[in-house]
């Protein structure tokens, strides 16, 4: 009967160390500096950061997710209409572990919005004598969290100069 206690104990505090890990292995990663953000994108974001820590760990990236009013906070001189405007709004910064450069992103955090993206690609086809181009065109709908993850990439790319723009 005590072994028993005794090894129950043993795998609580090994479930507990476990979890203690991954929470500071997800925090190293992937940090929401304000839990008073907008709406319920801040329940959004802290149930998805573990993917989005993975993500950056595997980018070798960290994902640091502000209030934007945190952009002009202390700054008297600020105007209200700016204050605003940002009161809706995310900052989502991006930081390259190795060089230590980093971009921002200001973007929407409504939950409630999707978010069109319209991607226009030309194909050209070489036949003989004939060059043919066609025009693509691709519409996506991004929910909040896929809004995230693709400002999330871009971001990267700007950083690692793998951009195609």
């Amino acid at each position: 009967m005590k072994l028993k206690n005794c090894i129950n104990r043993i795998q609580n505090q090994i479930e507990k160390r476990n979890l203690i890990k991954k929470e500071k292995n997800i925090n190293r990663y992937f940090k929401i500096h304000d839990d008073t953000i907008y709406g319920n994108s801040y329940d959004q974001l802290y149930k998805s950061r573990s993917t989005l820590a993975n993500y950056a760990k595997s980018q070798g990236i960290t994902i640091d997710v502000f209030d934007a009013r945190q952009i002009i906070a202390g700054d008297e001189y600020a105007p209200v209409s700016i204050e605003n405007s940002l009161s809706d709004k995310l900052m989502l910064k991006v930081t390259n572990i190795l060089t230590g450069k980093s971009k921002s992103r200001i973007i929407s955090a409504d939950t409630d919005n999707i978010y069109v993206h319209n991607n226009i690609k030309l194909d050209v086809f070489h036949n003989g004598n004939v060059t043919e181009t066609y025009e693509t065109k691709q519409l996506h709908e991004y929910t909040f969290l896929r809004y995230i993850y693709r400002n999330v990439e871009n971001l990267t790319k700007h950083l690692n100069g793998k951009t195609n723009y």
